[in-house]
């Protein structure tokens, strides 16, 4: 049997990669009994919670999560505990201290190395696709229970790459040292990869023909209301405050025009109190703020244009799901942008708030080409990223 490993440590958020391969999952197992998907308890019922994951049927889950007991102290104990706090000397103590998190996950994945071994022994699983951190986890055990290992490095951002101790859990540097093979979702993430790490053998180099989603129920409304989303974590490399300052220019220069569009913003993460607070002190009266959701297609078949302005935007899962509900887009004219969106789909502009609210005006008063570039994308996505075309690789790659 072969294995799709998924695991994840950011609590229940899903990314764009481990909604693919639980998609990706979802597709084979309908005709192949061949594969099993191992995945983390959090990660799991976050999927089956969202009918995300359609069968449990050879789905092995790795309990990681714990319950943490809550504890309170009073006033007068935290007051005491300051008081008479003492700066360890003993070296243990202080090694301990200065290495917390890599103790705290070196338990961890003692507790996930026991079940991983177990469900590859009992099922004979001899083939591990560990994506991202399924493969920087479970390479150690490679040669210990002799399974092949391909990585599944779907990222950019190739900063991980330490081949310190405490860095041993996070780091991809060792991962692809010693795994089989390494599948790029795209050939740019080699060119970060080499500069990053250094050469690797042509042989075990592998690059993903596209990427996909499942397109189920990602289509667009017959009638359309004048909403412009940005979907993604907030995190600073999404460039959600360019976004804000885009909206606060398009306000400021339509006061009428800016009273009948409704901006969205779909997702969360570390600077979403930063936004908030942009949005108050700029009185961005049409601005929304949804959080992260699991069914972003109930507000993406209703808007007219979507917003990606990534560091790069290829192949991003909500830039492809937007295509599909026939949303005109506006992108980041950066790295492998153009392999989804060129100006057929949209308009392609600089990472400039002024370039992408005269982009946000430019769709509005023109609906006809909105309306046909959204169609033109809708199409080029169904052709050109289909799941049945990533099943046909995956099932190669893995025979």
């Amino acid at each position: 049997m072969k294995a799709i490993l998924l695991i994840g440590l950011h609590g229940s958020s899903v990314g764009g990669a481990s909604k693919r391969y639980v998609n990706l999952y979802n597709y084979i197992s309908q005709h192949n009994d061949d594969y099993c998907l191992i995945i983390d308890d959090v990660l799991y019922n976050s999927f089956l919670e969202n009918k995300l994951l359609h069968t449990t049927r050879n789905v092995f889950v790795i309990k990681l999560s714990r319950r943490i007991r809550k504890t309170s102290l009073s006033r007068e104990k935290i007051t005491d505990i300051s008081i008479n706090k003492k700066t360890p000397t003993n070296p243990v103590i202080l090694f301990l201290g200065k290495n917390k998190m890599f103790l705290r996950l070196l338990i961890k994945w003692l507790t996930f190395a026991k079940q991983f071994h177990k469900i590859i022994k009992i099922y004979n699983i001899h083939l591990i696709y560990g994506v991202w951190l399924g493969g920087i986890w479970s390479w150690p055990l490679k040669r210990m229970f002799k399974f092949k290992l391909i990585f599944s490095l779907n990222s950019y951002f190739i900063d991980d790459c330490s081949k310190k101790y405490y860095d041993f859990f996070s780091s991809v540097y060792w991962v692809s040292k010693y795994c089989d093979q390494i599948d790029f979702l795209s050939p740019a993430i080699v060119g970060f990869y080499k500069k990053k790490i250094g050469k690797l053998n042509p042989d075990r180099e592998l690059i993903t023909p596209n990427s996909f989603i499942n397109y189920e129920n990602y289509y667009p409304e017959q009638i359309k209301s004048k909403s412009i989303i940005f979907s993604g974590r907030l995190c600073e490399h999404k460039h959600p405050h360019l976004f804000l300052e885009a909206i606060k220019i398009f306000n400021s220069n339509n006061p009428q025009l800016s009273t009948n569009i409704k901006f969205i913003v779909l997702g969360d993460s570390g600077i979403e109190k930063k936004l908030h607070k942009y949005a108050r002190d700029n009185e961005l009266f049409n601005l929304y703020f949804e959080g992260a959701v699991f069914n972003p297609w109930v507000y993406l078949r209703k808007s007219i244009i979507f917003i990606s302005i990534q560091g790069n935007n290829y192949p991003s899962q909500s830039l492809i799901e937007a295509m599909a509900c026939e949303n005109a887009i506006i992108a980041s004219d950066v790295g492998e942008t153009r392999r989804l969106v060129t100006e057929n789909e949209g308009i392609l502009v600089p990472l400039n708030s002024d370039k992408i609210a005269q982009a946000i005006q430019f769709f509005l008063e023109h609906p006809e080409e909105c309306e046909q570039m959204g169609k033109n994308a809708r199409q080029k996505v169904l052709k050109e990223q289909s799941i049945e075309k990533f099943a046909d690789y995956f099932l190669k790659i893995t025979k």
